[in-house]
């Protein structure tokens, strides 16, 4: 069967059973995002994360995306259209770039994902949902949204991002620098989350969106933030897995949806006692931001272009953050608040 063809009878299969009643449309960004959700039970774990973003909207939606949970749907998509040895190791197919269309197939959880941007729609057929990797739920759609926003003014970037109404700042760095100890350590603080892990930045408007609400804490971060253990949701599943609160069930007044950027700030843990704040270029910026946001998200070449030109856009500071976590966010204040 042609990818077109293949790609238009599975779009018709989940319009075929659309309609669940538990599916759900949030603002993502900019933008409105539905999800029609094929298997009920399976919902809870694409919508926690996004919770805080759930909108009654009967607007027209930028994007759709279909889940299907076979085991508990009965439905399983046509034939595979490709050959098994385009697969690459990520699991992408390599005949539907080619087409215009984005599809991986991931062989650890028997979970295909189609996009079509230019359709504005999307699928993630699992077997089951309950073979998806329990970090999965802390991030739902990532792939999915980076190739609906990929061509517009916004960029989804591996970050973390604090601030109010007024303002905020961008926590750049790689896994272990230190975004999300900074990030939570200004809960409580007046400078409210906005995510520790994936944002999304309208470079033309210049507002930072929150994109997901888990705090994600290993054992070390919950021996920085213990008062988060007893809102532990997946408590029996550390060490092995990170430990995953949900901030919109526990602190939604900590939460907020989107601010105006004013500065970048690149944590990374010095191991003394202060925290101290130093100069930084737009060079220091890129190489803080591209690596793990372009390995995370798989993205073309042409991505790090665009992580180039922003990151020109707005002053670069490095945060050397010290064992006393309060300093954290009395620092960052000052850093708003100076020219």
């Amino acid at each position: 069967m042609p990818i077109h063809a293949f790609v238009e009878e599975c779009f018709n299969l989940c319009r075929s059973h659309s309609g669940n009643e538990a599916s759900a449309r949030f603002k993502i960004g900019p933008f409105v995002l539905s999800h029609s959700g094929i298997g009920q039970s399976s919902l809870p774990f694409f919508h926690l994360a996004l919770a805080h973003l759930q909108i009654q909207s009967e607007q027209l939606p930028d994007f759709i995306v279909y889940t299907i949970d076979a085991e508990e749907s009965g439905i399983f998509l046509p034939k595979p259209c490709w050959d098994w040895k385009e697969v690459d190791g990520f699991g992408v197919i390599k005949s539907f770039l080619s087409a215009g269309y984005y599809a991986d197939y991931q062989f650890e959880s028997d979970t295909f994902t189609l996009v079509d941007p230019d359709g504005k729609r999307a699928l993630q057929w699992s077997k089951s949902v309950t073979k998806l990797p329990e970090w999965e739920r802390s991030f739902p759609f990532r792939k999915i949204l980076y190739h609906f926003t990929k061509n517009t003014s916004c960029v989804m970037l591996h970050a973390g991002a604090v601030g109010t109404e007024t303002g905020g700042i961008l926590l750049a760095g790689a896994g272990g620098s230190g975004k999300s100890s900074s990030t939570l350590a200004c809960i409580g603080s007046g400078l409210k989350y906005a995510g520790d892990d994936f944002i999304l930045l309208d470079v033309e408007t210049r507002l930072v969106y929150s994109l997901y609400n888990v705090a994600k804490l290993d054992e070390n971060g919950l021996r920085n933030f213990p008062f988060l253990e007893s809102y532990l949701f997946n408590k029996e599943k550390m060490p092995e897995q990170k430990g995953q609160v949900f901030l919109w069930q526990h602190f939604p007044d900590e939460l907020v949806l989107n601010f105006p950027l004013i500065k970048i700030v690149l944590p990374k843990f010095s191991g003394n006692l202060n925290t101290l704040v130093q100069k930084a270029n737009s060079a220091d910026s890129l190489r803080a931001l591209a690596p793990s946001t372009m390995a995370l998200l798989k993205a073309e070449p042409f991505y790090f272009a665009k992580l180039a030109e922003m990151v020109r856009l707005w002053p670069c500071y490095h945060l050397q953050t010290g064992t006393d976590l309060t300093q954290i966010p009395n620092q960052l204040k000052i850093l708003l608040q100076t020219q």
